[in-house]
């Protein structure tokens, strides 16, 4: 039989407490920092296991979260229900008697940790910290409790804080349901600090230096029951701990710990007006949050107490208040213009599955945010999320002693990178097959519910298939800095970079395949006089209609088969925009361009002349690159190498293999659009294009009507054409918005972040079609 303090009670020093799916996500990572040395204090951890057990000593419990699970439709009525039903529930778990097998487990652990003076009593819950939300928590938390029943009391409402209202809420916004979230406690002891207070970094991604935020009160800085609480706010350097700015708050009350729980002290004007740190402990607080982020690989916001001159540690998480700063850097070469609004909405939501199911398999905690967002029509990338998260998963190293010493935790924090390629390729093998099954049949399918079911089973399909989208880009750039900042190692500063270029010049990529195929055509175009003439005497959409094609079988032969292959490939990325088999001229217009280049002198080195002569030099780096290695190394880069290299392959054959989705949505989508024209609903079957997705929908159930849908499509035209005739600003909302706003330096632009040495935008190496985008 188990031991129940085993199962029910999980101590805080134990390897089982760092399990956030039984002791909950904050005590998990005050586990993970006590195992490490952190100055944490102790106590024990009532498990989520004791919590399911509660909650099935009664049915009428488990009811009301099924009943909670499905009450939700969003009409107030229902938002009644939701609240009568959560009301219940939360008094049924605090009145509801304690498990015998936890009560047994409590008295005989809970004595000796009273016996040590009081304790604190937190929740815990499994899916609770957040990258981008506050260190104040969601649920409850109770302060100085000395006796077995306060304990007891304290431990059914934090359980039954998991249905307060704002908890609700919040699992709401963020689509969780109920059921999927378990709630642990954490009892602790008590420290009686004499100061207590959070400290977060701030300015990340913002154009300035980084600072560590330190909010400092007396005594046990609770707020809670005094929202006007004021705190000293200390600007620091998060690196020496050297004060920047120190702004003092009048101060007039204190929470300290009294003999019958806490006491609201109040304190002298002279008290009050003192500054509650100084350098010393400036430089300690410091410290203890340079050590948790090392200790979590990510960025941390801190909740702390000084005592007798000791800071201790009372809770992390992932950094929060994370501002959405939003620039153009990373993402105008994917969308260089502006995007249709229904685009958006299909693509937008597989970018937002990719952020959920990529920082979890990274092992990184979720955000709370966006990372791409469509603004005045134009797509932009969150660079206080790119910068945060490039920089957790980043490898530091000052020189090859510490990355020799390394080498083991790089193989345990990265053991994700080897898994994730093998992971991708199984399903690219599912989603090409599922996508040809659904690329076939007719798509002007006569029945509208049939168009929308084949639109949503692609849609779906897309999403399920680009989701380590952004777990492939981010391990991309990873291993590119780190292969950068080993080749500046061992070559120098100066010689590292081309070092570095030369290594990775010759990926092996679908685009060059494209590139030499199409190369291909045009040396068998440029070997026929006359297919030449015809090419030059008119553009593509000529030659294609005046059927002379025929007259030259071969290449007829081969375009086609280009098409067939590679038609699925965009020169836009939007729906609204054909890809090349639905303008095919394009190609010809190509052809064109660069037989006249070829008869003015112009001349191009055919790919695979160009790939070969690029082997060479990538092998004479590689050789040389080794050789400069110590030889207890040379695995380990010979091991890089092959991961960047496979990294840049996987990297553009899945835009490759993700266009194929366009041509069968976009079919699906214009037969719905002819549909919808032929009951008056649009215009035109091009302008389904530019109407909200919940829009279609609404129209599908008839809860909007024709006309209206008509009025959306034309407003999303203009909207559209407006947007085109506009140059996109690198951030958003541009400088002038901001200055007519009067907005403060906490809300500027990001400046340009410097370019590192080495790295280079994943555009200059994956996109190998020169030719034609030249043309």
């Amino acid at each position: 039989m188990a031991n129940p303090e085993s199962t029910y009670l999980l101590e805080l020093d134990g390897i089982h407490a760092t399990d956030p799916a039984r002791a909950g996500a904050k005590a998990a990572a005050l586990a993970r920092m006590l195992r490490a040395g952190c100055r944490v204090p102790g106590g024990f951890v009532v498990s989520t296991d004791a919590f399911h057990l509660h909650l099935d000593s009664d049915p009428e419990m488990r009811a009301a979260i099924t009943a909670l699970r499905s009450a939700w439709t969003g009409d107030a009525a229902a938002r009644r229900r939701t609240a009568e039903l959560a009301e219940t529930l939360r008094g049924r778990v605090v009145a509801q008697r304690l498990p015998e097998p936890l009560m047994e487990a409590l008295d005989r652990r809970l004595p000796a940790l009273l016996r040590e003076g009081a304790v604190a009593v937190r929740a815990s819950a499994s899916l609770e910290d957040r990258a981008g939300e506050s260190i104040e928590g969601l649920y409850a938390s109770f302060l100085n409790l000395s006796g077995r029943d306060a304990v007891h009391a304290a431990l059914t409402a934090c359980w039954a804080a998991l249905w307060s209202p704002r908890a609700l809420a919040y699992r709401r916004r963020r689509g969780i349901a109920e059921g999927d979230v378990s709630m642990a406690v954490l009892i602790q002891r008590l420290v009686p600090g004499d100061i207590s207070g959070t400290a977060t970094l701030r300015d990340l991604a913002a154009g300035r230096d980084e600072t560590l935020q330190i909010d400092a009160g007396w005594g046990l800085g609770w707020r809670e029951p005094d929202p006007a609480f004021e705190m000293d706010r200390i600007q620091a350097d998060p690196s020496s701990g050297q004060v920047l700015s120190y702004r003092t708050a009048c101060k007039p009350r204190a929470w300290v710990a009294g003999d019958r729980g806490l006491v609201r002290q109040t304190l002298s004007p002279e008290r009050a007006g003192e500054p509650c740190l100084d350098a010393t402990r400036v430089r300690l607080l410091v410290e203890l949050h340079q050590r948790a982020a090392q200790q979590s690989g990510f960025p941390q916001d801190i909740a702390w107490t000084v005592h007798q001159g000791e800071a201790w540690l009372l809770q992390l998480k992932p950094i929060g208040r994370l501002p959405e700063r939003w620039r153009r850097e990373s993402t105008a070469h994917r969308f260089p213009q502006p995007t249709t609004r229904l685009t958006w909405d299909i693509v937008g939501a597989g970018f937002d599955a990719s952020l959920v199911w990529s920082l979890d398999w990274m092992g990184l905690p979720p955000l709370a945010g966006r990372w791409l967002a469509r603004l005045d029509g134009y797509v932009y990338a969150n660079a206080m999320a790119e910068s945060v998260f490039e920089s957790a998963i980043a490898v530091e190293f000052t020189d090859l002693a510490e990355l020799r010493s390394r080498l083991p935790e790089i193989r345990r924090r990265y053991a994700w990178v080897h898994a994730l390629p093998p992971l991708w390729m199984r399903d690219a093998d599912r989603y090409l097959l599922q996508l040809g099954r659904l690329s076939r049949g007719p798509a002007t399918a006569p029945d509208v519910d049939r168009l929308w079911h084949r639109i949503q089973a692609i849609r779906e399909l897309g999403a399920d298939w680009f989701r380590p989208r952004l777990a492939l880009a981010l391990a991309d750039g990873c291993i590119d800095r780190l292969l950068g900042d080993l080749a500046a190692a061992v070559a120098g500063p100066q010689l590292g970079p081309a070092l570095h270029d030369d290594l990775v010049c010759a990926v092996e990529t679908r685009s060059q395949q494209v590139e030499a195929e199409l190369h291909a055509l045009f040396e068998l175009a440029q070997a026929d006089p006359r297919l030449c003439d015809l090419l030059a005497g008119t553009d593509g959409r000529g030659a294609l209609a005046s059927g002379r094609l025929g007259e030259f079988p071969e290449f007829e032969s081969r375009l086609e088969r280009f098409l067939d292959d590679h038609g699925h490939r965009e020169r836009v990325f939007d729906l609204a925009h054909p890809t090349w088999s639905g303008e095919p001229w394009r190609l010809l217009d190509a052809l064109k361009a660069m037989l006249a280049r070829s008869k003015t002198g112009g001349r191009h080195l055919a790919p695979d002349r160009r790939l070969h002569l690029l082997r060479v030099r990538q092998g004479q780096a590689e050789a040389r690159f080794l050789a400069l290695l110590p030889e207890d190394l040379r695995f380990f880069a010979s091991e890089l190498l092959r991961l960047a290299r496979l990294y840049a392959g996987l990297r553009d054959l899945e835009r490759y293999h993700t266009t194929r989705l366009a041509p069968p949505l976009r079919d699906a989508l214009l037969a719905l659009g002819a549909r919808i024209v032929e009951v008056g609903g649009l215009d035109s079957v091009e302008d389904i294009f530019h109407l909200p997705l919940a829009a279609l929908d609404a129209w599908r159930r008839a809860a909007i009507d024709a006309p209206t849908l008509a009025a959306l499509a034309r407003q999303g035209r203009a909207d559209h054409a407006d947007q085109g005739r506009r140059a996109a600003p690198a951030a958003w909302p541009p400088a002038e918005r901001f200055q007519a706003a009067g907005a403060g330096a906490d809300v500027e632009p990001a400046g340009p972040r410097p370019a590192r040495p080495g790295r280079r935008h994943p555009a200059q190496r994956l996109d190998g079609l020169t030719w034609l985008t030249e043309c």
